[in-house]
Formats: structure tokens, sequence, C-alpha cells
């Protein structure tokens, strides 16, 4: 197998496995092997593309996108709701002074 799909094969693993710790909102995890598939997909643009697997690289290099993007979209709707819970927190931290301030 040529070297090039083998590395996008692990990184389409990879890919899968930060995936599913969005979807399980396991984000300390996420963000290890974050960095990891980074380095990977910089190793992986040193490699030429294989002429005789052109199709099947870039199947997998379009799942990897794919599943990027929709591990993107989970992270952004995290931290869409973690500023919705701090503004609610800020709210009752005012609500609190303003009702010590009348005691």
């Amino acid at each position: 197998m040529n070297k090039f799909i083998q590395k996008a094969e692990a990184l389409l693993k990879q890919a899968k496995n930060m995936h599913n710790y969005a979807s399980t909102k396991q984000w300390r995890e996420l963000e290890s092997l974050q960095q990891e598939h980074k380095q990977a997909t910089s190793q992986l643009d040193q490699e030429p593309l294989p002429e005789s697997n052109l199709a099947d690289a870039r199947t997998i290099l379009l799942q990897i996108k794919e599943l990027n993007n929709q591990t993107s979209q989970l992270a952004e709707q995290q931290r869409c709701e973690l500023v919705a819970e701090q503004k609610k927190i800020n709210k009752a931290e005012k609500m609190k002074k303003a009702l010590n301030a009348f005691k």
C-alpha cells in the first residue's frame, strides 16, 4: 500500500476519534488528539500524491474533511453553550451584588 494512503487512513482514524470525542463532549481528549492530528496533517502534506490511487486518496481526504467540519461544528456549538452559561452566571452575580447593596 502507498505511504500516502497509509498516512491518510491514519488521519481518517484520528478524525473519527476526534469526532467521537466531540460528540461525547470529551473536550480534553479531543484537544490532545487535535495536536497530533495537526502534526500528522503536516506530515501528509509532505508526501507525494499517489498517481495510481488518486481516487482512493480523494475519497479518504474528503471523509477527513467532512469529519473535521462536523467536529468543528460541535466545538462551536459547545463554545456557544459555554458563552451563554457564563452570561447567566455573570447576570446572577450582578443581581446578587445588587441585592446585597440593599442590605
